[in-house]
């Protein structure tokens, strides 16, 4: 695989003492494979895990494939198609604890009816079932998240456009015994407006958290919405950022004693310039004040989230408006109360988008999309964040 830039770490104590952000430094970029959107997951032998979408050129059709990279995103295996024939959209990926992957994602078959979809592998991406509809209605499926409990049991939350074009809904199915049996599909957002990006995570007691943005009935601009699950019952979805100012792309994360992270994209209202915005709360759903991570004169967008213990990583595409977009991002080590300066993960002169984010060992990976006229390709690159121990 290619390598782009010279080799940096950076320790996180280094970090946070730090006034500036590190938009100059550089890292050891690594070529995953040709395609976009990435998804990437981490299993707990510290193999990483992608799933991503590749157009085919004869047929321009677009497919979802798979790689895996088991030194820590150095090298790859060839990428896979996990889809097979047919129109696929945007997956997502997960690794439970005992290695299992399941995929995720929009599917229309050419001899059937459009709906979300699931493959599972059992051998660590080796061979992977035939894919199988899980939204258990025929319709326009979209946007997954899916995550696993403490349990190994499954969770899937979606936009669905069964009540019609105009009237997205975020829906939820879960499985408790392998993929093999799924629950009814349930409408959470249950919104007389129009519900999209749906973003989920399950504490370690089982608690089912989701978030997704939202524009009611009648109103001018898009918020972002909360709900959990305990037990077999949703709660309402509550508005979370309650702005001014149109909002996207969510996404959450749950640490240390399940208490949750939050972040989305925010208008600034000054010109066209867009925030990233952070917030945190308990396992209950009591959240503090909101953050500015990016706080820049450009646009920041599609902000992905993870949280791991008392680590946090936050990383997002911005773009100063007669620029190429960059992916930027911000780490905690303390559970949120204090960030990190700014690190540029990516090469200046690409145009880099969709940024997914996970941590392994003492390790922040972020990948994303390099775009040009011709060709995208995944990118990734990590980030020390082990705590320099010499100065506790």
């Amino acid at each position: 695989m290619k390598k782009f830039a010279i080799s940096l770490v950076i320790s996180l104590v280094a970090l946070l003492d730090s006034d500036k952000a590190l938009a100059d430094q550089s890292f050891d970029i690594h070529s995953a494979a040709d395609g976009s959107h990435p998804a990437i997951a981490f299993d707990n032998k510290g193999q990483l895990h992608l799933a991503l979408e590749r157009r085919e050129k004869t047929s321009n059709r677009v497919d979802i494939f798979y790689a895996k990279s088991a030194d820590h995103a150095r090298t790859w295996t060839p990428a896979v198609d996990i889809s097979g024939q047919g129109k696929s959209s945007i997956a997502d990926i997960v690794v439970d604890e005992k290695g299992v992957i399941d995929v995720a994602w929009g599917y229309m078959p050419p001899d059937g009816e459009a709906g979300l979809f699931l493959v599972r592998s059992l051998d660590g991406g080796k061979t992977w079932t035939k894919p199988f509809s899980i939204s258990n209605i025929h319709g326009v499926s979209s946007e997954p998240d899916i995550a696993v409990g403490p349990d190994d049991s499954i969770h899937v939350v979606w936009t669905d456009k069964r009540a019609g074009e105009s009237y997205p809904q975020i829906y939820y199915c879960f499985s408790k015994d392998s993929g093999v049996t799924w629950s009814n599909s349930e409408n959470i957002s249950n919104t007389l407006g129009a519900a999209g990006e749906a973003a989920m995570t399950v504490g370690q007691d089982g608690t089912v958290y989701a978030v997704w943005s939202e524009k009611p009935s009648g109103g001018d601009h898009a918020d972002i919405y909360f709900a959990l699950k305990t037990a077999d019952e949703w709660s309402s979805g509550v508005n979370v950022s309650n702005s001014a100012y149109a909002t996207s792309h969510p996404d959450v994360a749950c640490g240390s004693k399940d208490k949750i992270h939050l972040c989305w994209a925010e208008a600034s209202g000054e010109g066209n310039g867009q925030d990233i915005i952070y917030r945190t709360g308990n396992s209950r759903g009591q959240l503090r004040r909101a953050l500015d991570l990016s706080d820049t004169p450009g646009i920041s967008s599609n902000p992905a989230l993870v949280a791991d213990l008392d680590r946090v990583a936050v990383v997002w595409s911005n773009t100063n408006g007669d620029t190429n977009s960059q992916i930027l991002g911000r780490a905690s080590v303390d559970g949120g109360k204090k960030f990190s300066a700014t690190v540029s993960f990516s090469n200046k002169g690409a145009n880099s988008v969709h940024p997914d984010v996970a941590i392994s060992g003492n390790e922040v990976f972020a990948v994303w999309q390099d775009s040009s006229p011709n060709q995208n390709v995944i990118k990734i690159t990590s980030l020390q964040i082990a705590v320099d121990e010499s100065k506790k």
